[in-house]
């Protein structure tokens, strides 16, 4: 499953909070939450979308959040697995409702099927 690839790499590289795939139930003052929202397949290369947000205290510090995973899911190309790594779109995604401050970055990763 890309999703569990993804965090384990992530989980093991500079960034200094942890990539969850839901909110954990035990919030820290600081984590990720990456969830996959789309994919697709074609002659055993895969390619997938993933939404990953940055939740902390501030805007601010959520946006410094944002810019360490960018540089760290950029640097997922390293690994043999994966062949691109695409930035679509980052966004303030602050919780209208619950006032959460963070921010969305949307990636799109090509990679080899069997990651």
């Amino acid at each position: 499953m890309i999703e569990q690839y993804l965090i384990e790499k992530l989980n093991n590289s500079e960034l200094q909070d942890v990539v969850y795939t839901q909110q954990p139930e035990e919030k820290p003052e600081r984590f990720y939450t990456l969830e996959k929202t789309g994919g697709g397949f074609y002659n055993q290369i895969s390619e997938c979308t993933v939404i990953v947000k940055s939740n902390a205290p501030t805007l601010y510090e959520s946006g410094l959040m944002n810019d360490a995973l960018k540089r760290a899911f950029f640097d997922l190309v390293k690994y043999p697995e994966v062949s691109r790594v695409y930035l679509n779109s980052d966004y303030n995604d602050t919780d209208p409702t619950t006032q959460q401050n963070r921010y969305a970055a949307v990636f799109v990763v090509t990679y080899y099927e069997g990651s």
